[in-house]
């Protein structure tokens, strides 16, 4: 249940008919996760005739910001939002342009090692597509702004979200908005195309970022496609899928995004292509537009991407790429002697502008050593030596924007180097991870979710000394804890050898000596020639209440024939071996709602049975209401709100005659005044663990004016927004 709180302020002055602007200000308050979502309107005295001010204060998130908007009458460009170029005039450019257009294409964008210097169309709609009649067939685009676009954009708080138009013509001379037939499709990245009569048309999608008062927009064209409608079916004999890149990076601040794209023979095939990949936690496919996002949680690995070509006679084509992800630089191992070479990888030269540098850095130690900055994109280190063991690298790469002239940097993972030298010791583990109390939790795996207090883990490390004729001696099995661990969550540690014997007098600690690093550590383990051997370690989780995430990594440390016991010294000789990384996804099992600011403006008169919209969420991009579903047994779940009381001056306890209702597309509404309306289904987004609530114009919660007799002062209600599971 989430509480909100809502401000207005209604000064009226003779008898004025029209609306004359409206100034809005949000603040949401917080509640606790198991508490309904209320919204309070206040009204104060303005100094200012004729307006109607209606106001939001969040005592909790301190989120304000202001938005002046002109109620005048409504226009079709105005609806949409559109900047005045819509005209039906056809071309609007350079006549010298070899086809005609709606608006003369933009430039594509300037993009080099996961950054964007110049905003553009990173996905142009195909320039010829193919659909038999009757049937319908998906345009796709997507725009991406500049990283400095988006800088100005938040200080001149423009919507991030990019804002799209579609527009056709028959003729390549009039072209007309798609929005002014279809809204919803008419404003997204895509567009389902239905075809209805043989014949070739021609679209063109203009892109920008929302801004207030439809200020700063910078408007984006691209290229004009054909849509050929055909009387048959033409089946595709051959599909390819290519990858615009074979990497991308696994890091924030980065744009870590590319596109697989269809190749089709022959090129007039009718038919629908749809995408997927084989691991969501690396990389993300869009199923339409083959979008791949890559992770920002340094996960790494490979990600198969597979298109399928649909066609609409009979029968399907199939391919598939690897895209590796990743965070720049790799691990080395080599024996003393060899040399060792670091790469940055994610760079395609083509695309790097004239002026950047990778600056490699040391950073072993505490201080960190810038080793060169040159236009190098791989680190030699020869000849290596055990001195150079452990070492840690990363590239700081540096780029100068070519269109603003201005620097921007990322760095990469930390990588290792790991130095041999014959005759030594090489122990690799392999670590895996099971939530006991969980049974759909997929069994054991680098990776689980869903993770709740009071449940039991179990950790599995498989290890092996890969090295021949090797031995060491005093070794210790070092596992990271959660730092909520105490020993009495550990419930049981066995050992094994490869056998199934198990390890004799294996001896163990829980080391909580550094409240910030906790461990359990097992000593006196010795792995001679090819010795392999198992630890199991079963804990309780009993310290963790919100959602978070724990990466823990188990290492072998050790120094080969040497008794540390013994007082040597010799730093060199000291190993640490690590195994791969175990990552805990935790929940609260709980719902949470966070409500947005709802304001309905400023008005200096009102007339009985008048209905006064939003001025804020009127579109499917922006979210009202967001709802967190962190419960592992999900259940299904109605959104409800209700007005708890009337608008009521809290000075003098005069009420006014207004009222909220929530509105259907349809038309109907229902009044929420002391009674919960169903959110209706239609006005959900569904996206992973996150519900939100989203109106189009004139749907959703709309103030009535019950009478016009409406006094001057300050007025508040409350809305409640609740959670109810379905039956």
């Amino acid at each position: 249940m989430y509480k909100k709180k809502i401000y207005g302020l209604i000064v009226l002055i003779g008898i004025v008919s029209c609306l004359i602007g409206v100034i809005t200000r949000f603040n949401v308050v917080g509640a606790d996760a198991n508490d309904a979502s209320h919204s309070k309107i206040k009204a104060g005295a303005s100094n200012d005739p004729g307006e109607l001010n209606i106001e939001v204060d969040d005592k909790n998130l301190e989120v304000q910001g202001e938005e002046l908007l002109n109620n005048a009458p409504e226009s079709a460009a105005d609806e949409d939002g559109d900047d005045g170029d819509d005209s039906d005039d056809g071309d609007d450019g350079d006549d010298d342009w070899d086809n005609v257009y709606k608006h003369k294409p933009s430039p594509p964008p300037l993009r080099a090692l996961g950054m964007v210097f110049r905003g553009g169309f990173i996905l142009q709609p195909l320039e010829n597509m193919y659909v038999r009649q009757s049937r319908s067939i998906t345009m796709k685009s997507k725009f991406i702004e500049s990283i400095w676009d988006r800088l100005s954009g938040v200080l001149l708080l423009r919507d991030q979200t990019p804002n799209y138009r579609w527009y056709y013509s028959t003729d390549k001379e009039n072209w007309t908005m798609i929005a002014k037939e279809s809204k919803r499709e008419g404003k997204k990245k895509t567009y389902l195309y239905k075809a209805k009569k043989v014949g070739t048309y021609y679209y063109q999608v203009r892109a920008s970022s929302g801004a207030l008062l439809n200020l700063f927009r910078i408007p984006y064209y691209s290229r004009v496609s054909a849509v050929h409608v055909i009387q048959k079916d033409v089946d595709a004999e051959d599909f390819k899928v290519t990858l615009d890149d074979d990497y991308i990076y696994n890091m924030d601040n980065l744009d870590n995004v590319t596109f697989a794209r269809e190749n089709v023979t022959p090129h007039n095939a009718t038919g629908n292509v749809t995408w997927s990949g084989d691991n969501e936690k690396l990389a993300k496919v869009d199923k339409i537009t083959g979008e791949i996002v890559g992770n920002t949680r340094g996960l790494s690995g490979d990600v198969r991407v597979t298109g399928v070509f649909t066609n609409s006679g009979n029968g399907i084509k199939s391919d598939t790429k690897v895209l590796r992800v990743g965070g720049g630089l790799d691990d080395q191992t080599v024996q003393a002697g060899e040399t060792a070479t670091f790469e940055l990888f994610g760079v395609n030269k083509k695309e790097l502008p004239e002026k950047y540098w990778i600056e490699w850095h040391d950073k072993t130690h505490k201080e960190d050593i810038v080793l060169e900055k040159e236009q190098n994109f791989k680190l030699k280190i020869e000849p290596t030596g055990l001195k150079d063991d452990k070492r840690k690298i990363y590239a700081k790469v540096i780029v100068k924007d070519p269109i603003k002239d201005k620097e921007h940097s990322f760095k990469t993972r930390v990588a290792n180097l790991w130095v041999l030298s014959a005759g030594e010791p090489n122990i690799e583990i392999k670590s895996k991870i099971e939530n006991e109390s969980y049974t759909e939790s997929n069994g054991a795996s680098e990776s689980i979710d869903k993770v709740l207090k009071g449940d039991k883990l179990t950790i599995t490390s498989d290890l092996e000394n890969i090295s021949n004729g090797t031995v060491l001696n005093f070794a210790e099995y070092k596992l990271p804890l959660h730092t909520s661990n105490t020993k009495k969550d550990i419930i049981s540690v066995q050992g094994s050898t490869s056998e199934g014997a198990p390890l004799k007098n294996i001896k163990y600690h829980f080391n909580d000596s550094d409240k910030k690093h906790k461990y359990l550590q097992i000593e006196d383990l010795k792995f001679e020639d090819q010795t392999k051997m198992q630890i199991v370690v079963q804990f309780k989780i009993n310290g963790v209440h919100q959602k978070e995430t724990f990466v823990t990594q188990p290492t072998v440390e050790g120094t080969p024939g040497v008794d540390p016991g013994e007082g040597n010294d010799d730093d060199e000789m000291f190993r640490e071996y690590f195994s791969n990384e175990i990552i805990v996804h935790f929940i609260n099992n709980e719902i949470s709602i966070t409500a947005g600011n709802i304001s309905f403006g400023e008005i200096s008169s009102v007339t009985e049975g008048q209905l006064l919209n939003r001025v804020n969420y009127n579109d499917k991009n922006s979210a009202v209401v967001e709802i967190d579903d962190q419960r592992r047994n999900k259940k299904e779940h109605q959104i409800k709100v209700k007005q708890e009381s009337q608008f009521m001056d809290q000075s003098t306890k005069t009420t006014i005659p207004v009222s909220l209702r929530y509105y259907k597309s349809d038309g109907s509404f229902t009044s929420i005044d002391n009674n919960y309306s169903d959110v209706p289904k239609e006005d959900l987004n569904i996206h992973d663990n996150i519900d939100s609530v989203c109106w189009n114009k004139d749907c959703g919660v709309l103030m009535h004016i019950d009478d016009a007799n409406i006094p001057a002062g300050s007025y508040s209600t409350v809305l409640t927004w609740t959670s109810f599971d379905v039956p």
